[in-house]
C-alpha cells in the first residue's frame, strides 16, 4: 500500500492516466483534422499563453540567477522538442505502439539524474525501472517480437530524451523556484519556440481551421488543457518524489493507452481502429504486467 510518504505516486499515476487520454486525442486530432502534425504544436504553443499567464499574474514572476533563467529556456525547448517529434511520429504510427516508446526516458533520466542531480538507489528500485522499460519497449514491438528500427522509433528516441532533459532540468530548478512557476515559465518558453513554425506552416493552420471550423479548436483545446493538468500533475510529483522514480511510475500511461485503444477499436471503430488480434493483445497485456512488476518495485 502506498503510504503518506508516496503519495507522490498517485500524482504520478494519475499524470499517467490523464497522459493517456491525451494520446488517444491526439491520435483523432492527427486522423480527422490535422493531416500535418506540426499543427497540434502550434495550436499548443497558443493555449498554453493563457493558463501560463493567469499563474504568474497571480503568483509573479521569481527571480532567478543568469543560469537558472537559462535552464528555464532550455527547459523549454526541450518539451518544445518532445512534442515536435511525439507529433510526427504519431502520424506515421499505431498511438499504442508510440506511447510506449516515449517511456524509454525512465532510462535517459535515471542517468541523467545520476550525473547532475546525484541520484541513487538501491538496486531493488533500478531493477523497478528496468522492468518498466523492458516493459514500454515490448509494449511497443509487434508480434512475433521485433523491434523495428524505424523512422517513428527514431523520433520516439529524440522525443524521450528531450523530456527527460526537461525533467531533470525542472526538478533541479524546483530547488530555486515553486512548481508553479516553473511549470508556466517553461511552457512559455515552449510557445516562444513555436514561433518559427508559424511563418512556415500558418497556411496549414488556417486551412485545417477553416475547413473544420470551431469544431477542431474545441477538440485541440480539450487535448492540450488536459495535456497541461497532466503535466503540472508530473511538477507536483517531482517536487516531492526522485524524478527518476516519477518518470518510471508515470510510465504505467501504456497501460491506459492501451485499454482505452481496446474499447474503442472494440465499441467505436470510427473513432479509432487498431490491432486487436488475440496475440498483439496478449503480448500487450504481458508488456503491461511487467511494467506494473516494476512499478511495484520502485515503490516496495
Amino acid at each position: 500500500m502506498i503510504n503518506e510518504g508516496y503519495s507522490w505516486v498517485l500524482f504520478a499515476l494519475f499524470s499517467g492516466l490523464l497522459s493517456a487520454f491525451v494520446n488517444i486525442l491526439d491520435k483523432y486530432v492527427l486522423d480527422k483534422f490535422a493531416k500535418n502534425p506540426v499543427v497540434p504544436i502550434l495550436l499548443l504553443g497558443i493555449f498554453n499563453l493563457l493558463p501560463c499567464g493567469v499563474i504568474l499574474a497571480i503568483r509573479g514572476i521569481p527571480r532567478l540567477s543568469l543560469q537558472n533563467s537559462l535552464l528555464i529556456v532550455a527547459a523549454g525547448v526541450a518539451i518544445f522538442y518532445m512534442a515536435y517529434f511525439y507529433f510526427k511520429a504519431a502520424a506515421l504510427e499505431e498511438i499504442s505502439r508510440v506511447v510506449p516508446l516515449l517511456f524509454l526516458s525512465p532510462l535517459f533520466t535515471a542517468v541523467l539524474a545520476f550525473i547532475f542531480l546525484d541520484e541513487t538507489f538501491t538496486y531493488q528500485k533500478y531493477l523497478g525501472v528496468l522492468a518498466v522499460i523492458l516493459g514500454a519497449l515490448l509494449v511497443s514491438s509487434r508480434f512475433p517480437l521485433a523491434i523495428r528500427i524505424s523512422r517513428p522509433l527514431w523520433l520516439m528516441l529524440i522525443s524521450a530524451l528531450s523530456i527527460s532533459v526537461h525533467y531533470v532540468l525542472a526538478k533541479y530548478l524546483l530547488g530555486f523556484a515553486d512548481y508553479w512557476s516553473v511549470f508556466a515559465l517553461t511552457r512559455l518558453v515552449m510557445s516562444a519556440a513555436t514561433i518559427p513554425l508559424f511563418f512556415r506552416h500558418a497556411s496549414d493552420l488556417k486551412s485545417t481551421l477553416k475547413k473544420h471550423s470551431w469544431k477542431v479548436v474545441g477538440v485541440m483545446a480539450l487535448d492540450q488543457y488536459i495535456a497541461l493538468g497532466a503535466i503540472l500533475l508530473l511538477f507536483v510529483a517531482a517536487a516531492s518524489g526522485s524524478i527518476s522514480l516519477v518518470m518510471a511510475i508515470a510510465s504505467i500511461q501504456p497501460f491506459f493507452v492501451l485499454l482505452f485503444t481496446v474499447l474503442l477499436s472494440l465499441f467505436w471503430p470510427q473513432l479509432m481502429k487498431e490491432g486487436i488480434a488475440r496475440s498483439t493483445i496478449l503480448q500487450k497485456l504481458a508488456a503491461i504486467a511487467l511494467m506494473f512488476a516494476g512499478i511495484l518495485l520502485i515503490t516496495g
